[in-house]
C-alpha cells in the first residue's frame, strides 16, 4: 500500500488551494510496493507518478471521476484529493504527471501477478470485480474469467489426485474441480483441458468417482446414491463404466456384511447381527439377499434400536424435569393408577386392576375394584387388601412414601370384600385420581425402584442400554415384543442423521429445527407428544439480588425471548406450539388446548427491553447502598456478583442459556454457565442463582406443586401464592380449579417468582418399519409391549 509519507515542506510545481495543507509532502515509493495489496480488501484508489523535478513521487488519490490516459495535457492542472487525506482540494501542473494508474488498471496488474504466481482464485476475485463494474460484454475480462476459472479447476484436480495418492479424504477438492469443469462441459463438451491428458468427460467422471471415494470413507452412502442417480442423468450411457464399477463395489461389500450379519446370528451375537445386516442394507438397500437375511435376523432377534440424548441414570416417572429419568421410569415401573392421555376436563387415568368409581353424589366416596381378565398387559397382580394398604400407607406421615396432597384430602380407607377397596375424602377434590399415581411397591434392593413395568434393564453401558418384556408377564401370543436397544448420542443432530441412515429405529425426541427436514423423508414419521415441555428459570433466592422482585424483573425482560426460541431453537422456522409464555403453565396449541385449562391468557408476556432490564437490574444497588448510607458505612457501594446460571447439558438448554447469558452482560449483569453433569437436571450444591428447566406437565392441577412450593423447584415463594396452593388442594369443581390455577399464575408474574420463558412442543420419530407405536403418546414407551419391527418399510410387509 503506498504510504504518503511527509518529509518536506513543499513540492516544486504542486500548490494547495487550501493554507493550511502546506506540510503535506509525497515520499517515493516504487509501484510493487504501492500494489502490495490485496487491493479489494481497501477502498479503491488512483495513483499519479510525478516527474524527477518532484523527486519521481507517486501520488494515491481519491480515484477520478473520468480517469485520463496518456498523452496528458500540456497545459492546465490535475486536481485531486489524496486518498488518505480527502477533505481537501489539491492540485498540481500536467507537466509534472508523468503516468497515471487508474484503480481497474492496479486491479488488472494485481490479478496478472496472482496469475504468474497461480493464484487463480485471487484473481477471478479481481476480475470479477472489474466484470461487474462495467466489464461485462468486454472479451478480454470474460476470458480472463474463463481463464481463471479453468486453471482453478486443474490446480485443485491435481491437487485432489494427489491427496488420493496420500490417502486422504478429497471430496472437497474434487467438488470444486468438478464446479467449474461442468459448467465447461454444458457449453463445450469437446473442449481439450491442456496439461491434462484426459478428455473433460473423463475428468469430470473423475471427480465424480474422487468425491464418492470420500463420501465413502465417512459412510454416506445414502449421498452416494444420490450423486450417482446425478451422474446417471446428466452423462447417461457415458457414465455406465463409473456406475457399474461402483455397483460391483457396493454388492461385494454388501455380500461381505450379509455372510458376517448370518455368522453373527449363527453365534446368537443379535446386536452384532442387526448392525451387519443394516450397514449392507444402507450401502445397497432393497437388495433380495440382503431382505432375506434381514427378515431372517429380524425373526430371531427382534430388536428395536431407539436413539436417546438423555440416558437411564435415574429412573423415576415422577421426574418432570428430567427427560431421560421419566421415559426409562415410565418403561420399566407401574403406578397402581397411570395417566394415559388427556379430556376436556383434565386428565384420563386408569386403574390398571380394575376401576375407580364416584358412589356418591358430593364426590367423598370412591370404590376401586378388582376386576379379572381386564385385557391390560404387564399388570402386576394386587389384592383389596394391599390396595388399602397402600392408599393408607402413603398417608401416613410416619411412612418413607407419605405424600402430603394425598393425606390433606383422605378420610379413611375400607375394605369391603376381596375385590373391593372403599375410600372416602374428607372434602370433594375434583380429581382424586391424580393424587394416586402411587407404585405397586415400596423400594427394592439397593433402594432401587422395582422393575414392574411391561420391560426391565437387562444391561447398559456408556453406549446402548437393552429393555427387554419383563419376566413377570407373559408373551402375547400375536405380539413381537421385540427387545429394546437404547443408543445414547451426544449430540441429537448425529440422532437424526442415523435415524435417517437406518442406524436407529426410532428417535425419542426429534430437535425441534430438524422437524421440517425430517417431515420431509418418506422413510420416517414425526408426530408430536401430547403433551409439551415447559421452560423457566428457577431462582436460588441465596443473596439479595436474587432474593429482589426487581432484580428477577430486570432480568427477565433483559431476555429477548421471541428471538431465542424463533431464531435459535427453531432455527427460523415456524413449529406449531413453540411459544413464548408468561408463567410456568402449558399455554396449549391450535390442536390441543387440553392442557391449558391453567393458563391465564390475561397475563401478557413481558416485551423484551433491555433499557428496562438494565434501570431495573440497577434499582437494587441503589437501594441497597442507600441502606447501608443509612446504616453508617464508610463504603456504602456494592458489588454485585456474577449471576451463576446452572442448566442441563441438552442441546436447547446449552443453546438458550448461552443467549440468555450474553442478553445479561449487556444490561450489566455479569453472568457464568454452569453446565450440569451430562444426564443431570437438577444441581448437587447450592452454588447456583438460577436454574434452567424444561418440565413435562402433564396435569397442571396437581404438577404445579413440583414446580413452586414446598415440594416443588422454586420453594422461596410468598404467603400469597402458598395460600392459593392450599386452596388448590381442596378444589372440588373444575371451574374452581381453573379460577384458581390462573390466579396462581398471575401471582408468580407480579413476584417473577420463577421467569417464565417458552413452550415447546416435543415430537418423536420412527421409521415405517416399526409399527404399533402410537399416537398423541404422553411418553414414547406408552405402547412399547405392541410394538413390531420389519425388516424393510413397514407399508410392504404388513400382514
Amino acid at each position: 500500500m503506498l504510504r504518503c509519507a511527509i518529509t518536506l515542506i513543499c513540492v516544486f510545481g504542486l500548490s494547495f488551494f487550501s493554507s493550511n495543507l502546506f506540510a503535506q509532502v509525497i515520499e517515493k515509493v516504487d509501484l510493487p510496493t504501492a500494489l502490495e495489496g490485496p487491493l479489494l480488501e481497501e477502498d479503491p484508489f488512483d495513483l499519479v507518478f510525478l516527474d524527477s523535478y518532484n523527486r519521481d513521487a507517486i501520488m494515491k488519490i481519491v480515484p477520478l471521476k473520468n480517469p485520463i490516459k496518456a498523452p496528458f495535457p500540456t497545459d492546465g492542472f490535475l486536481v485531486f484529493e489524496f486518498a488518505e487525506e480527502s477533505e481537501n482540494l489539491l492540485q498540481v501542473p500536467w507537466v509534472r504527471v508523468v503516468d497515471y494508474k487508474s484503480f481497474s488498471e492496479l486491479v488488472i496488474a494485481e490479478a496478472d501477478r496472482w496469475l504468474a504466481e497461480k493464484e487463480y482464485a485471487k484473481a477471478f476475485r479481481n476480475f470479477l470485480y472489474l466484470y461487474d463494474r462495467g466489464g461485462k460484454g468486454d472479451p478480454k475480462i470474460e476470458n480472463a474469467l474463463r481463464t481463471c476459472l479453468f486453471q482453478d479447476g486443474v490446480e485443485s484436480f491435481r491437487a485432489a489426485s494427489d491427496a488420493v495418492k496420500a490417502g486422504e479424504n478429497a471430496a472437497g477438492k474434487f467438488e470444486l474441480a468438478l464446479s467449474i469443469f461442468e459448467d465447461i462441459y454444458a457449453t463445450q463438451p469437446d473442449f481439450k483441458v491442456d496439461g491434462l491428458p484426459r478428455t473433460l468427460l473423463e475428468i469430470n467422471l473423475a471427480c465424480y468417482e474422487g468425491i464418492v471415494q470420500g463420501y465413502e470413507r465417512e459412510g454416506e452412502y445414502e449421498m452416494i446414491r444420490n450423486l450417482l442417480t446425478q451422474v446417471s442423468k446428466t452423462y447417461g450411457p457415458k457414465a455406465d463404466p463409473l456406475l457399474n464399477k461402483w455397483k460391483e463395489i457396493f454388492e461385494e461389500k454388501s455380500d461381505e456384511l450379509l455372510s458376517q450379519a448370518e455368522a453373527f446370528a449363527n453365534a446368537g451375537e443379535g446386536l452384532a447381527a442387526h448392525a451387519a445386516v443394516r450397514r449392507a442394507n444402507s450401502i445397497f438397500p432393497d437388495r433380495k439377499a440382503t431382505l432375506r437375511v434381514y427378515s431372517k435376523i429380524v425373526e430371531q432377534f427382534p430388536l428395536v434400536f431407539v436413539g436417546v440424548t438423555q440416558g437411564p441414570q435415574d429412573a423415576n416417572p415422577e421426574r418432570l424435569e428430567n427427560w431421560g429419568a421419566r421415559r426409562i421410569g415410565k418403561m420399566t415401573q407401574r403406578a397402581m393408577i397411570e395417566f394415559s392421555g388427556l379430556t376436556d376436563e383434565g386428565g384420563r387415568y386408569d386403574f390398571l386392576n380394575g376401576q375407580m368409581t364416584l358412589i356418591d353424589d358430593i364426590g367423598l366416596e370412591y370404590r376401586l375394584e378388582i376386576l379379572p381378565n381386564q385385557n391390560k398387559f404387564a399388570v402386576p397382580p394386587i389384592t383389596a387388601w394391599q390396595v388399602a394398604s397402600r392408599l393408607q400407607s402413603f398417608a401416613d406421615p410416619s411412612s418413607d412414601n407419605y405424600k402430603v396432597a394425598w393425606a390433606k384430602i383422605l378420610e379413611w380407607v375400607e375394605i369391603e370384600n376381596e375385590n373391593q377397596v372403599r375410600i372416602k375424602l374428607k372434602v370433594p377434590f375434583v380429581r382424586p385420581e391424580a393424587l394416586l399415581q402411587l407404585p405397586y411397591e415400596d423400594l427394592g434392593e439397593e433402594g432401587l425402584p422395582v422393575q414392574n413395568g411391561p420391560y426391565v434393564m437387562t444391561s447398559t453401558d456408556d453406549e446402548n442400554s437393552t429393555y427387554e418384556l419383563n419376566p413377570l408377564y407373559p408373551r402375547v401370543a400375536d405380539r413381537q415384543h421385540p427387545a429394546i436397544i437404547e443408543k445414547q448420542f451426544r449430540f441429537a443432530s448425529e440422532a437424526v442423521d442415523a435415524l435417517v441412515k437406518g442406524d436407529i429405529d426410532v428417535l425419542d425426541r426429534v430437535p425441534i429445527a430438524e422437524i421440517p427436514k425430517l417431515t420431509k423423508d418418506k422413510n420416517v414419521q414425526v408426530r408430536p407428544y401430547a403433551v409439551p415441555t415447559i421452560h423457566m428459570l428457577v431462582p436460588n433466592p441465596r443473596n439479595e439480588f436474587v432474593r429482589d422482585k426487581n432484580f428477577r424483573s430486570g432480568l427477565l425482560r433483559g431476555i429477548n425471548r421471541e428471538l431465542i426460541v424463533n431464531e435459535v431453537i427453531c432455527n427460523g422456522q415456524e413449529i406449531s406450539g413453540c411459544e413464548t409464555i408468561s408463567g410456568p403453565l402449558p399455554r396449549g396449541t391450535v390442536d390441543n388446548d387440553q392442557l391449558a385449562y391453567g393458563y391465564n391468557l390475561r397475563v401478557r408476556v413481558h416485551p423484551y427491553n433491555n433499557r428496562l432490564g438494565m434501570v431495573l437490574a440497577q434499582l437494587v444497588n441503589e437501594r441497597l447502598e442507600a441502606k447501608r448510607r443509612e446504616d453508617g458505612v464508610k463504603d456504602p457501594v456494592v458489588e454485585r456478583p456474577p449471576m451463576i446460571l446452572a442448566h442441563p447439558t441438552d442441546h436447547v438448554a446449552t443453546v438458550a442459556c448461552r443467549s440468555i447469558a450474553q442478553m445479561w452482560r449487556e444490561i450489566g449483569v455479569q453472568t457464568i454457565l454452569k453446565p450440569l453433569p451430562d444426564g443431570e437436571t437438577l444441581p448437587q450444591d447450592d452454588d447456583w442463582d438460577f436454574l434452567y428447566v424444561a418440565s413435562s406437565i402433564e396435569e397442571p392441577l396437581v404438577d404445579i406443586k413440583k414446580i413452586i412450593g414446598r415440594t416443588g423447584y422454586a420453594k422461596n415463594i410468598s404467603a400469597t401464592i402458598e395460600q392459593s396452593l392450599k386452596q388448590l388442594s381442596y378444589s372440588s369443581s373444575w371451574q374452581s380449579s381453573c379460577s384458581i390455577l390462573r390466579r396462581i399464575h398471575r401471582q408468580i408474574s407480579n413476584e417473577v417468582a420463577v421467569l417464565p420463558l417458552w413452550q415447546l412442543n416435543e415430537y418423536f420419530a420412527h421409521r415405517n418399519n416399526v409399527t404399533e407405536v402410537g399416537r398423541d403418546l404422553v411418553h414414547l414407551y406408552q405402547n412399547v409391549e405392541r410394538w413390531r419391527i420389519y425388516p424393510i418399510d413397514a407399508e410392504q410387509n404388513k400382514p
